[in-house]
């Protein structure tokens, strides 16, 4: 009786609907942000098949015992859904608390299995386009972002008896080449490198106007892959996504 009446009382303080809803959304919110900030994407309908599940055992369980069942449930999904993206079950763990205790603050309420109920008296409408609003920054901008992340390129380049490592960008759209050697575009600041190096011109033409480029002729290798000559033009104003430093060729990634 006395569990009976707990009960009550808490869904007298609380819609469980609502509180279901909200659950949702944010365990949602936080596997998506989380798999775009660790560059381990998740399907969506995965993502919100563990946030419905995960939501619906919180509200609906109220017997002793309630919260080991979460908790065995949130590690069956630990060992399966993010088996290979067990960085982004602990960010997005820390953020969907991280975000019910700041709920807490502001809307008081209650919790249970370690799951934030909101309270009636709550108008948790202007939370949840909050959440709508940051879904779709995930949705647009960080996409775009794991999309850069996926044409960054470890390599190390070879100049004389020298060599250093730099993260390369690829570029479908840099094909220049110089007698069937590949020209990529690097931060000037490397230039101590090629100070000893004969310097030789290649001349880029593009719809506008034709300009001379002074090169120089160095080896590079790609992570895994075999050296290859390449022509290095060293570039003061360089700007590149996730702060990489060279601008790779796309005959580069296609020689044998």
């Amino acid at each position: 009786m006395d569990d009976y009446n707990m009960h009550e009382v808490r869904m007298m303080e609380s819609y469980v609907e609502v509180s279901w809803l909200n659950g949702v959304l944010l365990l949602y919110l936080s596997a998506l942000f989380a798999s775009y900030a660790m560059f381990q994407p998740l399907k969506d309908l995965h993502l919100l098949f563990y946030a419905a599940v995960i939501s619906m055992l919180s509200v609906s369980l109220w017997q002793d015992g309630s919260l080991f069942i979460v908790i065995l449930v949130e590690l069956l999904f630990f060992l399966t859904l993010f088996r290979y993206a067990r960085k982004t079950y602990i960010v997005a763990f820390c953020f969907r608390v991280l975000c019910m205790l700041t709920s807490y603050v502001i809307y008081q309420g209650s919790f249970h299995n370690g799951f934030w109920f909101v309270p009636i008296q709550a108008s948790i409408i202007p939370c949840w386009l909050l959440y709508l609003l940051f879904l779709f920054f995930c949705k647009s901008r960080w996409r775009i972002r794991f999309s850069e992340k996926n044409c960054l390129y470890p390599l190390t380049l070879y100049v004389g008896n020298k060599h250093f490592k730099v993260i390369g960008y690829l570029d479908s759209g840099n094909l220049l080449s110089h007698e069937g050697i590949p020209v990529v575009f690097l931060q000037r600041r490397y230039l101590s490198y090629f100070v000893d190096e004969r310097i030789q011109l290649v001349v880029m033409k593009t719809v506008q106007e034709e300009s001379s480029l002074p090169c120089y002729t160095c080896e590079l290798k790609l992570h895994g892959c075999h050296k290859r000559k390449v022509l290095v033009h060293l570039q003061e104003d360089l700007k590149l996504p996730m702060h990489s430093e060279l601008l790779l060729n796309m005959k580069v990634m296609t020689m044998g």
